[in-house]
């Protein structure tokens, strides 16, 4: 089965944090998501792991402020 390309993108605003030394979820599976996700806003987070939000939560919390505004 094959999914439509119109059933897998995202036209919303969409804030993407990515934490760059996630093991579980490497930063290649961001290659071409902006493809699909056109109106997204990448924030990298470098020395973050799969766990940034139990890491780094001020940063986090402080994006998704800032995103929301």
């Amino acid at each position: 089965m094959t999914i439509p390309r119109e059933m897998l993108e995202v036209h919303l605003p969409t804030l993407v944090i990515w934490a760059t030394d996630d093991t579980v979820l490497p930063p290649a599976l961001l290659d071409g998501l902006d493809d699909f996700v056109p109106q997204m806003m990448l924030r990298r987070v470098g020395g973050a792991t799969h766990w940034i939000v139990h890491e780094q939560p001020e940063l986090v919390a402080s994006y998704l402020q800032q995103f929301l505004r």
